[in-house]
């Protein structure tokens, strides 16, 4: 119930307290002051002196009370007021002092509003409607003192009861209210408009949470309905039950529905504004940001983006709150994840539920983390899966609780006057079974002699007999909770596995066809690629642009998961480096690359290293020139004639964040090339393999270098499009029974 806290709060504002216009020490109703004008003047006139100076004295405490109105450092001062109107009020028709006193005790109600503590709002309350006598020129407090009651039971969760009392402010006794006459610029707004309203838009919310939402709908749009007749006094009160109105459609009414009130609503505000009133700015911000929820379900995503940028603006151009910033993190988590740009979405979503969590926000905080799990297990952040569901498990427990406990003291409040009743019959019939047991104790006593030695020989048997079972039960029970336990580790591994697998699918999908460029001046290409944790840290990326063929392998930081998310993030920054590269330059590839994994991954100097190493090529089919540059990764090129040559890259990785290896530039090497070379690119998970068991052993040691390069001049040897499946009878000949450390994978491509 937190979430209306602030729509409550600027209702309370919306409605302000007209009863006290202070003017000459005189607080009273805006109404009464119309009403009573000849006898306030009268009462003045006649004033003594020693009665000026009380006057004085209490509009100097109203002052500093308004100061701090609503604040709790307000209530003491509230107390003060109270008992020194009460100690000099002269009679019954004294109503400065009177509206004086009910304005100090509606300010500490609205003090407790503010702290939250409803159910001392609620006590304060009873006490005052009990304890106070109120006439024409005082009910508006009656009233108003109602409505704090309401709130303060919605507030609780306790919507029963606070149906009650806005059932009261509905039925208050007044003939309906007119407005046709009514000239909002210059009348008084009617009690019976405030008192209406006021129980409109408790109904709708208590039928919101109780899930009446067609009766809900019913009571926002009444209440919105008769706003709007009366003009700007009840815009704010118009604006606040159209914003609710809009959340609980979203429950229970059809997108489109929705999307149509949404729109006449935009206008409406759109209107407004044009005319200079900026207090519709955050209804506005609140509208758009409910825009891109109904977008999103409607799968209309560009508008979803439209409505997220306008709330930017209006964030930007008008410095709102906090809570708008959070709304807006809200619905960007929840566009980002309806795109499938989960690892964006798991950002928004974990921001939004933080700040819903540091202003206590349970039910917000709780939607959040669904919306952030669901995005986590989008971007298979399995690990961080447990956690969140953990913490959701937690909120929802506490929730319910809540409720169960808000729901058990609204049953026992309205059973009241039927648990006294009851009370007194089960008193008596308690006494008629004190009289009955005394008799039965009487006989039982007597009987107890006889039976004692059979009934004892009797319970040692069945104690022994409920022991056997017991333990029987126990035994049972924890075999039956270990199988269990057993199934649901295998489950999660196979559910584990399988995701892994899938993930392993999704890669091996977005990993290119080398053999689809064979006719782009080139004879042919080939891949050999083995990931040591079924997905891979390795990838190669091939792509044509402005006429040139493009190659590259790459080793990340890590292997399995981990490094598959970072070969996502290369191969992803690749795409978008070449398609906006007006000029094929290898070495400024690398720095783009190099930046933009920098800002995705967010380091700086001194942070651990997260990154990769990588060669890539360019080659012009036209001018027959290739182009390569490498971070910490070699190109090798092997002659037509069997000449093998070397190209290394610059000691620098990409993501590198040491200063001293960040000022080498990687560089562009022009290298000429002629048909029948061959070059060839791959990560140092070949060259660090353990294997040559035969030769060197049963632990084997490292192809290193040298052995790399004899391994690729036996594959130049061949057909480049046998050379893929020889690279790997060659590896499995070197690596035998030694386990694999680090994924593999080779790139070769012939002129």
């Amino acid at each position: 119930m937190v979430r209306y806290l602030i729509y409550i709060v600027m209702f309370l504002v919306s409605m302000p307290i007209y009863a006290l216009e202070k003017s000459v020490g005189v607080a009273v109703d805006a109404s009464a002051i119309a009403d009573d004008k000849t006898e306030s003047e009268s009462e003045e006139e006649n004033r003594e002196d020693g009665e000026e100076d009380e006057y004085d004295e209490l509009d100097s405490m109203l002052d500093e009370m308004d100061s701090m109105y609503g604040m709790p450092e307000s209530e003491k001062l509230c107390d003060q007021i109270i008992e020194y109107t009460k100690s000099y009020m002269k009679s019954e028709s004294d109503s400065t002092m009177e509206n004086a006193m009910y304005y100090a005790m509606t300010a500490k109600m609205t003090s407790y509003h503010q702290q939250a503590r409803f159910g001392r709002l609620i006590e304060y309350a009873d006490s005052v409607l009990t304890s106070c006598t109120f006439n024409d020129a005082t009910e508006y407090y009656y009233y108003y003192i109602v409505y704090l009651k309401a709130v303060g039971y919605i507030e609780q969760g306790k919507y029963k009861l606070a149906m009650q009392c806005a059932q009261e402010l509905y039925n208050d006794g007044k003939e309906e209210p007119d407005y046709r006459n009514f000239d909002p610029d210059h009348d008084i707004l009617p009690q019976a408009v405030r008192n209406r309203c006021n129980a409109l838009f408790c109904m709708g919310i208590a039928n919101r949470e109780m899930g009446q939402y067609k009766e809900a709908l019913n009571q926002f749009d009444e209440c919105i309905e008769l706003a709007s007749h009366f003009g700007n006094p009840m815009l704010l009160v118009k604006y606040d039950t159209q914003m609710l109105r809009i959340e609980t459609s979203l429950k229970c009414e059809e997108g489109d529905v929705v999307l149509n009130y949404m729109e006449r609503c935009a206008a409406e505000l759109d209107r407004i504004k044009a005319d200079g009133d900026r207090n519709v700015v955050p209804y506005e911000a609140s509208l758009h940001t409910m825009y891109v929820d109904v977008c999103c379900k409607m799968n209309q995503p560009e508008q979803a983006r439209y409505h997220i940028d306008r709330v930017e603006r209006l964030i930007e151009e008008n410095g709102l709150p906090e809570q708008a910033v959070a709304d807006l993190n809200r619905a960007k988590a929840i566009y980002y994840k309806s795109i499938g740009q989960n690892v964006m979405a798991v950002a928004y979503a974990d921001s939004a539920a933080r700040f819903y969590e540091e202003v206590s926000k349970p039910n917000y905080e709780v939607d959040m983390l669904k919306v952030k799990l669901d995005a986590v297990h989008g971007a298979k952040l399995y690990s961080q899966e447990y956690a969140l569901a953990q913490r959701i498990i937690s909120l929802n427990d506490s929730l319910a609780t809540q409720k169960y406990n808000s729901q058990m003291e609204e049953m026992g409040t309205m059973m009241g006057m039927d648990k006294l009743n009851n009370e007194k019959k089960a008193l008596t019939a308690q006494r008629q079974m004190w009289v009955m047991v005394s008799v039965l104790v009487v006989v039982l006593a007597l009987f107890s002699v006889f039976y004692l030695n059979y009934r004892r020989s009797k319970e040692r048997q069945k104690i022994l007999s409920q022991q056997k079972e017991l333990l029987e039960a126990e035994v049972t029970r924890q075999t039956a909770e270990l199988r269990q336990q057993k199934s649901e580790i295998e489950q999660i591994n196979r559910d584990i596995t399988d995701s892994i697998n899938y993930a392993e699918r999704i890669q091996s999908k977005i990993l290119p066809d080398l053999s689809q460029y064979k006719n782009y001046g080139i004879e042919g290409a080939f891949a050999f690629f083995i990931p040591c944790n079924i997905v891979s840290g390795d990838f190669y990326w091939a792509t044509r642009q402005n006429g040139q063929l493009i190659i590259a392998c790459s080793d990340c930081t890590g292997h399995g998961v981990p490094g598959a998310f970072v070969s996502m993030i290369g191969s992803t920054s690749l795409n978008e480096i070449s398609s906006n590269a007006s000029e094929i330059d290898p070495g400024q590839m690398l720095e783009d690359l190099d930046a933009n994994v920098m800002k995705v991954l967010g380091q700086s100097g001194g942070e651990a290293r997260d990154g990769m190493d990588i060669a890539l090529v360019s080659y012009d089919p036209e001018t027959r020139k290739m182009k390569a540059a490498g971070a910490r990764r070699p190109v090798f090129v092997i002659r037509k004639n069997g000449e093998l040559e070397e190209f290394k890259g610059v000691k620098r990785s990409i993501g590198e964040t040491d200063e001293g290896s960040r000022m080498k530039p990687f560089e562009t090497m022009e290298i000429d090339v002629e048909p029948g070379d061959t070059i060839y690119m791959c990560s140092d998970g070949l060259a660090d393999q353990f294997g040559g068991q035969e030769i060197h052993g049963e632990n084997g040691k490292r192809l290193m270098s040298g052995g790399l390069k004899k391994m690729l001049m036996k594959l130049n040897a061949e057909d480049i499009d046998k050379q893929r499946d020889l690279a790997e009878k060659l590896y499995w000949e070197w690596r035998g029974t030694c386990p694999q450390l680090d994924d593999i994978s080779l790139v070769g491509i012939r002129i």
